[in-house]
């Protein structure tokens, strides 16, 4: 009687794994037919995930207009920007004015003062009113704007500061 049960047993295994290795058997000699089907989709779907976020961004162009001031003995600079082409970029991380003794100031440059007018914005129009300015000097100015695809600048302005004889 153990005997018996004892065989039942072993055929039953054996049954269960036939079938098992029967599906595995199925499923590794169609796996490579499922292969060949679908390679092709699969490379092409990889390529168009990958390149469709790829996309080349350019430095922000900006112009700038820059009005001299005479308040009393002082003067003031009174500056206006605005970004006529985003580089395809939508957030500005910094937008202000360079003012420098030196012509072609640039952002973080040697000797050249920076105007901060704006931080992490959209708007595409910014100004600020320099307070710091010497009489009798010569200023090279420009607007820049900082994004994630660099620093844009505007052309540099050449502005006077000459007080007007009495």
């Amino acid at each position: 009687m153990r005997k018996k049960r004892l065989l039942r047993l072993i055929l039953r295994e054996l049954r269960l794994f036939g079938k098992i290795y029967y599906f595995c058997d199925r499923f590794l000699t169609q796996k490579p037919i499922i292969m060949k089907k679908y390679f092709f989709s699969v490379i092409l779907g990889l390529l168009l995930i990958l390149g469709s976020g790829c996309t080349k961004f350019e430095p922000a162009t900006v112009d700038l207009s820059v009005t001299p001031i005479l308040s009393g003995t002082t003067y003031l600079l009174d500056c206006e920007g605005t970004v006529t082409n985003n580089g395809g970029v939508k957030y500005f991380n910094e937008q202000g004015f360079l003012f420098s003794l030196k012509p072609d100031p640039t952002y973080k440059g040697e000797d050249v003062t920076t105007v901060i007018s704006m931080e992490d914005v959209t708007s595409t129009a910014f100004d600020e009113t320099y307070t710091g300015a010497i009489a009798d000097t010569i200023y090279y100015v420009r607007a820049y704007v900082c994004t994630n695809a660099g620093t844009g600048y505007s052309e540099t302005k050449i502005v006077s500061t000459y007080m007007p004889a009495e």
